[in-house]
């Protein structure tokens, strides 16, 4: 698999510009989420997303942000959007869910089949309960946990999750996020001018599963309100959003069969975003469970601008984002395990 390089992007930094640095993974071609509660969640700060009852895997404590592995046996999410099948009140704090159904999200026991520990969860997405009732559009589209999110900031953050592809996570001519970076809009309050009021953008990072292939894409915009609305009538009068790079794929969306199932596949992400001087930077290893090696890293993107001028940093999101609201199949479901996030703190032995 080839290592990515970006070409040196000038780094014209505008000096009056606020400008964010992070990264992400899967790749999405529309505006994005109603996620409407843009307070700031304390769940960092508070320690809260600490996977329970087990030894710290991270060589320094200091740099573990959030864990979850599922040991629960639940999900737990500060705010829930759509269905709950699933949702418990301990273990780890999510900041949200988006469930088209109420099997959309399940924690599964298998201590065979768990990427870590016992316990694994089980994303679902169904063709047939696309803009189903009580829910919103947007939510029907996913079966989604959207991690903590946090201020701005222009340190470096790692990530670490493992997938696996079923016989409902095949090709399919309709794409899928199942990892994302979403950016926070600086929506303002009603007293704010339209042009002040930014909507949803796409991820300024995203892994697409498109063709039976992963595909990463990223995108940056230096405006300080990049995508804003002509009027209280929603409509967007521009969104001013550039490709970071051109997309690329970090492999085939699965591994190899071993006793009738497809294996895992553990992803490392480091991002460093940032918005408007071309400074930040996109590492990725993985690693194809089974195969006889280790960590192979597939991505070095350097020196890009990445990400949105905003002042929350884009938080992660894992799961299934059908945003075209549509597949080939009746249902698609894709699982996922061992969830990490790392401050600038941490290095790559604290993610594996």
């Amino acid at each position: 698999m080839a290592l990515i390089r970006s070409p040196r992007v000038a780094r014209a930094r505008a000096a009056s510009a606020v400008c964010v640095t992070w990264f992400v993974a899967a790749v999405v071609a529309t505006s994005g989420c109603e996620l409407d509660d843009l307070e700031d969640s304390a769940a960092l700060e508070a320690g809260v997303g600490n996977e329970p009852g087990e030894a710290n895997s991270f060589a320094n404590r200091d740099a573990r942000l959030f864990w979850d592995s599922f040991e629960t046996g639940g999900w737990n999410a500060q705010l829930d959007k759509g269905r709950t099948g699933g949702s418990i009140d301990v273990g780890p704090v999510w900041w949200q869910s988006q469930m088209q159904s109420q099997d959309s999200g399940a924690v599964l026991h298998d201590p065979g089949r768990a990427r870590h520990g016992e316990h694994y969860m089980r994303f679902k997405w169904y063709r047939s309960r696309y803009r189903a009732a009580g829910i919103s559009e947007n939510t029907s589209k996913k079966a989604h946990l959207w991690a903590p999110r946090e201020r701005y900031t222009t340190a470096a953050r790692w990530y670490r999750f493992s997938l696996w592809f079923d016989e409902f996570g095949g090709p399919d001519s309709f794409p899928e996020i199942v990892a994302q970076w979403h950016g926070v809009p600086d929506a303002g309050n009603a007293s704010s001018p339209p042009e002040q009021r930014e909507t949803f953008r796409v991820p300024p990072l995203s892994v697409t599963h498109e063709g039976g292939r992963l595909v990463v894409k990223g995108y940056f915009a230096p405006e300080r309100w990049n995508c804003v609305r002509r009027a209280d009538d929603g409509i967007d009068d521009f969104c001013r959003v550039e490709s970071s790079f051109a997309p690329f794929a970090i492999g085939p969306a699965r591994n190899q069969v071993h006793n009738g199932y497809y294996r895992w596949i553990d992803f490392v992400f480091r991002v460093q975003f940032d918005c408007c001087g071309g400074a930040g930077r996109l590492e990725i290893w993985r690693h194809d469970v089974g195969d006889g090696g280790g960590y192979a890293k597939v991505a070095d993107v350097t020196d890009i601008s990445l990400g949105f001028n905003d002042a929350f940093a884009p938080f992660f999101g894992v799961g299934i984002y059908k945003f075209q609201g549509d597949s080939d199949h009746y249902k698609r479901e894709v699982f996922v395990d061992n969830v990490k996030i790392g401050n600038e703190r941490a290095v790559f032995a604290d993610m594996k």
